[in-house]
């Protein structure tokens, strides 16, 4: 794939920086944890905000309290002022489309902030197409009207594979409501006047307003869709959970899917685009979403887009998965999804939730399981695909997994279908992510439950397991030529 090609600025990947304190700084964050550098206080010494008057001028977006630290900290700051800049004019757009739009709504005519959210539907123009194998990325399933500003590269595909000028994707057939957000910010972004792109001059589709418009509109509807066109990419292009997907077809049933952690401002953002997986594997699904966040009018329904039968549970996982004696009475699904967990973040606590995972499916061709732990035939765990923002973040999370026993064959690798929307980080300002831009899948290897005093959690300490791993060495490969020597 070529790279010569013009993406608009504020869709361009975002480096990951570096956030260097000073040593005051540091100390000072050491006493009050909640500070945020650059946002709340000085981006190198973490001074008191109101002892800041120094800011960058390019993207008036990380606070400094003297201009020397401006010029100490310029190093980690470039790899994101560009970025930070683009976002906040992007910011400003849409605040002011969101502004106009409740205006419109609350006008002489008695309009309703309802009607301020409608749209005219295009579905022609704003709905994505269903990937084709081996055509993945956002630029061969976006619309036409985004090449503006997210050009198709030239593709260098494998021999016999078709080019996406030759052989596009097929438009996902589903009503109008998957051609559109369903968050008010997208629906006010395609409500501006005449359209997103749509100046009014001839020449105004190639205008920076018009551009940044596109480019805006595209982000925010990309961190809607990443979630499903993530599953989907998963489904079609990694080992083991397209592995998954096709026992259950050969099979001749539907395809069990988890999401946990799911939110109404993610996952579920926008329910429909879940018809996405069944249009491209061409069978039927059945997606369970489980979290804390499940919004209040979801919990506990059911929902049925097209192919995909969706249900919606309000809590943890493995509140669903043991009854009142803490005995399991569901069945394990054929993959486990999780976006953005936080694994490694303080304020949750996954344990519970990820020791609940090990459980097996059982095959039709498979025995008889023993304490629900032992595998018989083609039983298994199912395998666990994480989406996580950073690959820092990632490499922090497949260290937390494998002390669980989950591990992944390779290492976290980029998504092609990231969400296209930058976000800047509350905690250091200048961090810059984007939503599920690295993606993971693990298998569990079931092993015998034991305890360790030292640890409450049940998992072995790493002297406990140099220790156990040399005994087995030595009882393998030392002890039997000893005993040969003795009996010589």
């Amino acid at each position: 794939m070529v790279t010569n090609i013009t993406i608009h600025p504020l869709l361009r990947p975002a480096a990951e920086a570096m956030h260097q304190l000073s040593g005051e700084g540091t100390a000072r964050i050491d006493d009050d944890p909640e500070l945020s550098p650059g946002l709340d206080c000085c981006a190198v010494c973490a001074g008191p905000l109101d002892d800041c008057p120094t800011s960058c001028t390019n993207c008036d977006s990380v606070h400094y309290c003297s201009p020397q630290h401006l010029i100490d900290d310029a190093s980690n700051h470039a790899a994101v002022c560009e970025a930070l800049r683009c976002m906040r004019h992007a910011d400003r757009l849409l605040n002011s489309q969101i502004l106009a739009s409740e205006q419109k709504g609350t006008g002489s005519s008695g309009g309703s902030t309802a009607q301020s959210l409608s749209v005219v539907q295009q579905p022609e123009l704003n709905a994505f197409m269903v990937p084709a194998h081996a055509q993945h990325g956002w630029e061969y399933v976006a619309p036409e009207k985004f090449l503006l500003v997210f050009p198709r590269s030239e593709h260098r595909g494998e021999e016999g594979e078709d080019a996406p000028a030759a052989k596009r994707p097929r438009k996902l057939d589903v009503d109008s409501a998957a051609a559109t957000s369903q968050h008010g910010r997208n629906r006010a972004a395609q409500d501006a006047p005449d359209g997103p792109g749509f100046a009014g001059s001839p020449d105004g589709a190639g205008s920076a307003e018009a551009q940044l418009q596109l480019a805006v509109e595209l982000a925010e509807r990309t961190s809607t869709l990443s979630y499903a066109y993530t599953a989907t990419y998963a489904l079609q292009n990694i080992p083991a959970a397209r592995e998954a997907a096709r026992r259950a077809k050969d099979e001749g049933r539907s395809l069990e899917l988890v999401v946990l952690g799911a939110a109404a401002d993610a996952e579920l953002g926008d329910i429909s685009s879940w018809q996405v997986i069944a249009a491209a594997l061409d069978q039927d699904v059945r997606i369970m979403f489980v979290g804390p966040e499940v919004s209040e009018h979801l919990a506990s329904t059911e929902a049925q887009q097209g192919r995909v039968t969706m249900r919606f549970e309000q809590g943890t996982y493995e509140q669903g998965v043991t009854d009142q004696h803490g005995l399991q009475h569901r069945e394990a699904p054929d993959i486990y999804f999780a976006f953005n967990p936080g694994f490694t973040c303080p304020d949750y606590d996954w344990t519970e939730t990820v020791k609940s995972l090990v459980r097996v499916r059982r095959s039709p061709t498979g025995g008889s399981l023993g304490g629900g732990q032992q595998t018989s035939g083609t039983d298994e765990v199912p395998c666990l695909v994480v989406a996580t923002n950073t690959s820092v973040e990632a490499q922090m999370e497949a260290e937390w997994l494998h002390e669980y026993g989950w591990r992944g064959d390779d290492p976290a690798s980029p998504n092609p279908y990231t969400s296209l929307k930058l976000a800047q980080s509350g905690t250091l300002a200048n961090d810059v992510y984007r939503k599920n831009a690295w993606l993971g899948v693990y298998k569990h290897r079931l092993v015998q439950s034991r305890t360790h005093r030292g640890r409450r959690s049940g998992k072995y300490s790493a002297k406990t397991i140099a220790r156990r791993a040399a005994q087995v060495m030595y009882d393998a490969m030392i002890a039997p030529v000893a005993r040969l020597l003795q009996k010589s």
